[in-house]
């Protein structure tokens, strides 16, 4: 039987372009494949799987770091950016190839493809060949969320952002949860200044934090963790979409819920009711409308502090079928609403806080490294 023969998918406008990549891939002995205008490559790579997806790096450069994502995440296969302007689009075509690209091929600009000499043509069509035989894995959800962190406000083109947004979309449907909720008291500024800092920017979860502390300081707090700290630190505002990479605190007097949108999006809400709490915010209220309202997809986490709040509500999270996590006593300045979760059985997983940052971003996805212990 004879061997199928290769293809390569060639995604441009460009005609000169496209007629040069045609006769390179006859002479390699590969068959050429127009990817459909106005469609993205990744479709079109989805859609004809060929054996190298081509990508004109100077027709729209901010696009490729969205397109290579969707192709080594979709359907892994090697890309390979062609430029005509190496010193142009260097940048662009330097980020994709540390995304997966499998290499770059310079094209001379205005010249057609009969041109070019023998010992040019054979090593581009080396490298075709050669690209086409590389074996590419497929980007792992967790570096697909990392990577498409750094490129969210950097998208002009509607392109790169129609891209962006089925990334998006796959780390969401990945995640296993779409809140995180943290309730800490008594030693808990320490603790913030060794936690916050650990939660990279791409951390794909918005995060609540209800720390009790004299009205007053927060203010300073908030400030202090958002100048030092990669992810976004803001007190919460009622109304307000919460996005992932970001930590919002519960101002003072304040009770910090949540609620959905009709386009089921996430929002803060702030009110002074249920009066006669000993704490307002309350990590238990806090806690409690996460269950209600995102349901198994919530993490609770509860860390040093005096008392018992958080306990009722991190129970109405493991009813829910949510994940219930809590600080260690070794790592805890006062161990008292940690031990009364775990005392009440409602607590899954046991950290150190130098660990938590890094665990609940694993719990995200994956399955954690240590179960709860007493």
């Amino acid at each position: 039987m004879a061997e199928k023969q290769k293809n390569i998918l060639v995604a441009t406008s460009d005609e000169s372009l496209r007629k040069f990549i045609g006769a390179l891939a006859k002479d390699a002995g590969f068959a050429a494949l127009r990817a459909a205008p106005g469609e993205s490559p990744a479709d079109e790579a989805l859609r004809f799987q060929p054996s190298v997806v081509l990508l004109d790096a100077d027709e729209d450069p901010e696009a490729l770091a969205p397109v290579v994502c969707r192709i080594m995440f979709e359907s892994p296969r090697p890309a390979l950016l062609v430029t005509r302007d190496p010193e142009k689009s260097r940048g662009p075509v330097s980020n994709a190839l540390a995304l997966g690209a499998a290499g770059a091929l310079n094209v001379p600009e205005g010249k057609p493809y009969s041109s070019l000499t023998d010992i040019q043509k054979d090593r581009m069509a080396r490298l075709l060949t050669n690209a086409a035989s590389a074996r590419v894995a497929r980007m792992p959800v967790r570096e697909l969320a990392a990577r498409i962190s750094s490129m969210r406000d950097a998208l002009d083109s509607e392109t790169a952002r129609r891209d962006f947004e089925v990334l998006q979309s796959h780390v969401n449907g990945a995640r296993r949860f779409d809140i995180v909720g943290v309730a800490i008291s008594t030693g808990g500024p320490n603790a913030l200044g060794r936690f916050v800092p650990l939660l990279p920017a791409s951390f794909p979860a918005p995060i609540l934090v209800v720390q009790h502390i004299i009205p007053g300081f927060l203010d300073g707090i908030v400030k202090r963790l958002n100048d030092s700290c990669e992810v976004a630190v803001r007190m919460a505002e009622n109304g307000q979409q919460l996005e992932p990479g970001a930590v919002y605190f519960a101002p003072d007097k304040k009770h910090l819920t949540i609620a959905r949108t009709p386009q089921k999006k996430i929002i803060s809400k702030l009110s002074d009711k249920p009066e006669g709490l000993l704490f307002c915010p309350s990590a238990d209220v806090m806690f409690k409308s996460m269950a209600a309202v995102a349901g198994s997809r919530c993490l609770g986490v509860i860390m040093t502090g005096m008392g018992h709040d958080g306990v009722e509500g991190l129970a109405a999270i493991k009813k829910a079928g949510g994940v219930a996590v809590a600080q260690d006593q070794a790592s805890s300045a006062i161990y008292g609403m940690a031990r009364a979760a775990v005392d009440a059985a409602v607590v899954d997983h046991v950290f150190p806080l130098d660990n938590i940052a890094g665990e609940m971003y694993g719990l995200l996805f994956d399955a954690p490294s240590a179960p709860a212990s007493s």
